[in-house]
C-alpha cells in the first residue's frame, strides 16, 4: 500500500502507513528509509511549486530535517546491520540482506548529501515565500479597499437617485394638490355661476 501510494504521489497516505509500520517494528530499517525517501520526495514537490504558503515551506523544512536525521541513523548504525540480520539465514539469503543494506546505504548516503544541500538553500525559500505571502496579502487588503469604495460609491449613488426619486414625487404631489386646488375653485366658481343664473 505505501508503495502504490508513493507511486502516485499520495505522499501523505504512504507517510502515515510507513509509520504505523515503524510502530510496530522499530528495528526494521527499510519503513524507516522509506518513510525517509516519502518525505523527501513530498519536499520536492512542494519546493518545485510555483506558489507555496509560509506555512507549507515551514512544514517542508521540518519534513527535510527528519529525513536527514533517518538517513543519518541508517548510516550512523550500518555496523549494526549485520547483527540484525538472522543467523540461521541461508547464506544465499544472506548475501541478499547485505547487498540491499549495502544498497540502502549508498542511497541513504546519496539522499543525504542533496537534504543538507536543499537545507542550506531553505532559508531563501522560506524568504521568498514570506515575502510572496506577504506580497499576496497586500494584494488582498488593497483588493478589499477597492471592493468598500466602489460599494460606498454605489450606496451612495443609489441614495442620490432615492432622493431624487423622492424630489420628483413630492414634486408631482404639489402640482397634484395646485391641480386639485384649480379644480376645486373651477368648480366652485362653476356652481355660485349655476345658482346665479
Amino acid at each position: 500500500m505505501a508503495k502504490l501510494y508513493y507511486q502516485s504521489k499520495s505522499y501523505c497516505e504512504c507517510e502515515t502507513i510507513l509509520k504505523k509500520m515503524i510502530q510496530r517494528n522499530p528495528s526494521d530499517i527499510i519503513p524507516s528509509f522509506n518513510l525517509a525517501l516519502c518525505l523527501q520526495s513530498k519536499s520536492i514537490d512542494v519546493l518545485n511549486k510555483d506558489f507555496r504558503a509560509v506555512k507549507e515551506t515551514r512544514k517542508t523544512i521540518q519534513n527535510l530535517e527528519l529525513a536527514k536525521k533517518i538517513f543519518s541513523g541508517i548510516i550512523n548504525c550500518q555496523s549494526k546491520m549485520g547483527c540484525l540480520m538472522s543467523s540461521n539465514c541461508k547464506e544465499e539469503k544472506l548475501a541478499h540482506k547485505k547487498e540491499a543494506h549495502s544498497r540502502i546505504l549508498k542511497i541513504a548516503d546519496e539522499r543525504l548529501f542533496f537534504i543538507k544541500d536543499t537545507l542550506t538553500n531553505s532559508e531563501k525559500y522560506l524568504q521568498h515565500d514570506i515575502a510572496q505571502e506577504q506580497k499576496a496579502n497586500e494584494r488582498i487588503e488593497e483588493n478589499k479597499k477597492k471592493i468598500r469604495e466602489i460599494e460606498e460609491q454605489e450606496r451612495l449613488k443609489i441614495e442620490e437617485e432615492n432622493q431624487k426619486k423622492a424630489e420628483e414625487i413630492r414634486e408631482r404631489d404639489q402640482i397634484a394638490l395646485h391641480e386639485d386646488g384649480l379644480v376645486e375653485k373651477m368648480a366652485k366658481e362653476w356652481a355660485e355661476e349655476e345658482l346665479k343664473k
